[in-house]
């Protein structure tokens, strides 16, 4: 797919991308500063022993994590990113091998191109990747407001109905709105657009995740599909050079977090690590497997 020659809402080309400069503060704990050590000496060690993964450029219209930051916040990103992995894996991550699909994910992280136009980790673009083949059996939710300024619309401007209120970029920003809102719950709701939108930006930047800061921050309401959904699970495909390796079937409660977790082989089969801070799932995946394969590869 082929990228627009330029970003206008960031104002830069796509082969002068403006860099992320991010510095935290100095980290005093012990454990912070022995990663710190290490994950330095191993980024170290790949710029000797795999010179070419930093040299060049990307093809236009993408990026690499190297190409995000700055030259000072590369090493403080990559310490972050390897102290995220070791309190999850107990080790740093294993670049040059790859050995799990996790070490693979890290190294995408930092020197995969990525392409930014759409961006395909926005919520409003990432649609436009489905291919061809399996556009005609995939239906969006309707999405009757969108808009780059975070304030509400007024109550007629949206039919009566359910809906989610989002944030085009980063997790966890969403809350379900019965619409018209009460007057008290406009409030709440307007706060909590004012609290979404100054981190917009900044979200992933500190552990690797530099792609949602190009994306240009939008909310938006979605309609509700839970009925819809008939209790089927979301399935969130791992892949890896084109496969899927592997994916995950999630069923939400979105009441509480009780939630149903279960990972499967390519074939559908459960696998025997799941999550262990969730239920595995009770329900089997789709029957439409093979099509959901497809457009994740």
């Amino acid at each position: 797919m082929s990228a627009p020659k330029c970003l206008s809402s960031h104002g830069f080309t796509m082969s002068g991308f403006e860099k992320i400069d991010f510095v935290p503060r100095r980290a005093r704990d012990p454990q912070t500063q022995r990663i710190t050590k290490r994950s330095t000496a191993a980024l170290m060690g790949l710029k000797r022993a795999k010179p070419e993964w930093f040299e060049g450029a990307p093809p236009d219209g993408m990026m690499r994590g190297i190409d995000a930051y700055t030259r000072r916040s590369l090493p403080h990103v990559f310490r972050i990113a390897c102290g995220d992995f070791f309190r999850y894996h107990k080790r740093l991550p294993d670049l040059l091998d790859t050995p799990k699909i996790g070490d693979y994910y890290f190294w995408v992280k930092f020197f995969q191109p990525m392409p930014l136009v759409p961006n395909p980790a926005d919520k409003l673009d990432a649609e436009q990747y489905l291919p061809e083949s399996v556009r005609g059996h995939v239906r969006a939710p309707e999405r009757p407001w969108v808009s780059r300024d975070f304030v509400l619309p007024r109550d007629d401007e949206v039919k009566p109905g359910k809906y989610w209120l989002k944030l085009s970029t980063g997790n966890r920003n969403q809350q379900r709105v019965d619409w018209p809102p009460s007057p008290e719950k406009r409030s709440e709701l307007e706060a909590l657009l004012a609290g979404w939108a100054k981190p917009a930006r900044t979200y992933g930047v500190p552990w690797g995740e530099w792609w949602y800061h190009y994306i240009e921050p939008r909310v938006f309401l979605e309609q509700d599909i839970t009925d819809i959904m008939a209790g089927q699970p979301e399935l969130k495909m791992f892949v890896r050079n084109g496969e899927v390796k592997l994916f995950q079937g999630v069923k939400l409660d979105h009441e509480g977090d009780d939630h149903e977790v279960t990972y499967f082989s390519p074939s559908g089969a459960p696998m025997p690590w799941s999550s262990p801070e969730h239920r595995p799932l009770q329900s089997r995946p789709s029957d439409n497997l093979h099509m959901l394969k497809e457009a994740a590869s």
